[in-house]
């Protein structure tokens, strides 16, 4: 069996070859060196009418806007909308662009790619699949959420989410009574 990551100018991969330990192959790294990389500016504040929905997201997002506004009159844009740099379609953040429109914005952040269709598909389907992949550490999310008073029901956690963290087993929330 063998894991492997892209990390700096190699593949770092874990294999039973190399007794369950780390090691650098001399492979092509997907992300290129400070020296060959182009250094952009990572985001610029743009006409939100100037910006295009990508016709063939394939990801439902409606359900969540109401709770994405929500987050940016709070806390304001954390992360910029991308969108290819040739037609301004969006790539990634179209929950944050209709976030932004029902809030009324006129201006929203943009981080432009010079992608062409088909890597900009492949990107907008990465950005939204790759962070279901991560998990939850429910005993540190726990502790963050009392160490700070946080409602985590404000946060995207659900009542059941919560209830099911603080140890009741069937995901449904206690009734006083």
């Amino acid at each position: 069996r063998c894991a492997s990551a892209c990390v700096g100018m190699g593949r770092v991969t874990l294999s039973s070859e190399s007794g369950g330990r780390w090691t650098r192959q001399r492979t092509p790294a997907v992300i290129p060196s400070r020296r060959e990389a182009k250094m952009d500016v990572a985001a610029t504040w743009e006409p939100i009418d100037s910006l295009t929905p990508h016709p063939q997201n394939p990801r439902h997002n409606d359900d969540a806007v109401a709770d994405v506004a929500e987050s940016i009159r709070t806390f304001g844009f954390g992360a910029p909308i991308v969108a290819r740099q040739a037609d301004r379609v969006i790539i990634a953040g179209h929950t944050r662009w209709k976030a932004a429109k029902i809030l009324g914005m006129d201006k929203v952040p943009v981080r432009f790619m010079d992608l062409d269709p088909a890597r900009a598909a492949a990107l907008m389907l990465a950005d939204n699949k790759l962070g279901e992949l991560a998990t939850w550490d429910d005993e540190l999310l726990a502790a963050l959420a009392a160490e700070h008073d946080l409602d985590l029901t404000t946060l995207g956690w659900s009542d059941d989410d919560v209830a099911a963290l603080l140890g009741d087993g069937d995901g449904e929330a206690e009734e006083d009574g």
